[in-house]
């Protein structure tokens, strides 16, 4: 057997040194117990700079639920091509023919309010444009955690090493360390179940480049809505789900 551990990073090479020590004292040579052993360095991790907040947090727990809830055989594809990821665009998933905004609230309240990032973030792209609601309340004893939502899609990705290299590299463009230990404090409960599909139409609640005013001096940014009276607008696709699906649940409920 062999083990190659590699270190780049000049602050880390005294604790990698011991733990290296410790893995050839006790002849260690399992991948899942070096990676259970470095998991319990908290000094090794000490050094290693938190850059997610807990919104941005949040937010990559929805996106990931979305992925693995609707659907869960098609992790390549939507890493590849339809998840923006790190980069920050306006919508967090599109297709030829459909996109979608995954907005995740923290707040167990009533109506449910998401805080949206800019005009264009609710404005259609000459396709339908769909929000998945989604409340994920933080709770340190919570059934859900978001370590586990990464540790299921790289298990979902385990037959295409490039795919999942990419993925990794979006976690670390968005601040989540793998197998940090403090990546395990994002624990949630789902207050509100396995969230809601909304058809984002005329009778939504939003913002978009339409109302931005001419008055240069007016400068709107991001601004908040409130989920009441959309109820005509909830949608009901099948789980796990398809583009067709979710579509045709579009135009069934967007019809006057």
């Amino acid at each position: 057997h062999h083990l190659i551990i590699e270190c780049s990073e000049p602050d880390f090479f005294p604790s990698m040194n011991r733990i290296a020590a410790n893995i050839l004292n006790v002849e260690m040579v399992s991948g899942p117990d070096v990676i259970a052993l470095f998991r319990e360095e908290r000094a090794f991790w000490s050094r290693t700079r938190m850059a997610i907040t807990d919104e941005q947090a949040s937010g990559l727990f929805g996106e990931l639920f979305f992925m693995l809830e609707y659907f869960p055989t098609q992790l390549s594809d939507l890493i590849n091509e339809r998840w923006s990821g790190s980069d920050y665009s306006d919508k967090d998933f599109s297709w030829d023919d459909l996109q979608v905004e995954v907005k995740t609230a923290m707040s167990p309240q009533q109506p449910i309010t998401h805080t949206v990032s800019s005009l264009h973030q609710l404005q259609e792209d000459e396709r339908p444009l769909v929000m998945f609601s989604l409340v994920a309340h933080p709770d340190e004893g919570g059934s859900r955690a978001l370590h586990e939502l990464v540790d299921a899609v790289l298990s979902g990705l385990s037959g295409d090493p490039s795919t999942r290299a990419s993925f990794t590299d979006t976690l670390e463009d968005l601040g989540y360390v793998l197998h940090h230990p403090d990546m395990e404090q994002f624990r949630y409960t789902l207050t509100h179940g396995d969230g809601e599909f909304y058809a984002v139409t005329d009778d939504f609640p939003r913002l978009t480049i339409e109302d931005n005013p001419d008055d240069t001096r007016i400068n709107i940014g991001s601004y908040q809505i409130r989920l009441a009276n959309v109820e005509k607008l909830r949608m009901e696709p099948s789980k796990p789900a398809t583009i067709q699906g979710i579509l045709a649940e579009y135009i069934r409920v967007s019809k006057p």
